[in-house]
């Protein structure tokens, strides 16, 4: 079974083969990124993961195609559904779901005129 476009199955299904994988990934991340993770998490290995820093609270998942940079921070029991794009400075509650193809841009794009 492949938990990439339904990662909150992970942890109800996942066989020790997945589990290693899934550390292994992890772990990765942590020393590529500074990813700190309370508890269980599930990232996809086909996230685009490029953070300055990554905080995921327990029962966090992010999922395949999930674009997330900048500084990030999730509560216990987020979800950031395929094909959404998480980026800048966003801190997100508890139990928040980021919906597919959906959007959150911590920051903004300058409109003054250039000269």
């Amino acid at each position: 079974m492949t938990f990439d476009f339904r990662p909150w199955l992970y942890w109800d299904h996942a066989t020790d083969d997945d589990r290693r994988a899934q550390e292994a990934h992890v772990a990765g991340l942590r020393s590529e990124i500074g990813l700190e993770a309370a508890g269980k998490v599930y990232i996809s290995p086909l996230a685009a993961v490029h953070t300055e820093r990554l905080r995921m609270g327990d029962f966090c998942y992010l999922a395949a195609h999930a674009y997330v940079t900048g500084d990030v921070s999730m509560g216990r029991d987020c979800t950031v559904n395929p094909y959404a794009v998480v980026r800048g400075t966003i801190s997100l509650g508890d139990a928040v779901r980021i919906g597919a193809h959906t959007s959150l841009l911590g920051f903004n794009h300058g409109t003054a005129p250039r000269s």
